[in-house]
């Protein structure tokens, strides 16, 4: 015997909500399936001008599912910010402390911000000029 259609319209109503969490993130963990979004600038420190860093940045990103942006800045360092589910995040931040661009020399990261995100507000993840 099939289930009735309407028993299957609720189970799939209740399977779209989200339990203790605000609309807003309910509505990205049912239409992405990520979990929990989270928000984070940073600045490297080091060799990380003229070596592609950015470039790097951004495929690593891209490669992780993460969205936000990448800049130099004056101060010879390069800075941006990070948006997406918690573990790419996170994977994301090691990569920025430790890896980089295979030319570039990270003395240090430092990420500053961070707060949960009912969105992301960027489309892609981009190289800012």
């Amino acid at each position: 015997m099939l289930p009735d259609p309407l028993l299957l319209q609720l189970f799939a109503a209740v399977s779209m909500t989200t339990v203790g969490l605000p609309p807003s993130e309910g509505r990205e963990m049912a239409s992405g399936g990520e979990g929990r979004l989270l928000s984070v600038d940073y600045e490297v420190f080091g060799k990380v001008q003229g070596v592609f860093f950015r470039k790097h940045t951004q495929k690593e990103a891209k490669r992780l599912g993460l969205v936000g942006w990448v800049r130099n800045t004056e101060r010879g360092t390069v800075e941006g910010r990070l948006q997406g589910a918690e573990q790419p995040v996170r994977a994301m931040q090691a990569w920025l402390r430790a890896k980089g661009s295979p030319r570039s020399r990270i003395d240090k990261a430092e990420f500053s911000n961070q707060r949960p995100a009912d969105r992301r507000d960027y489309p892609d993840f981009q190289v800012v000029k």
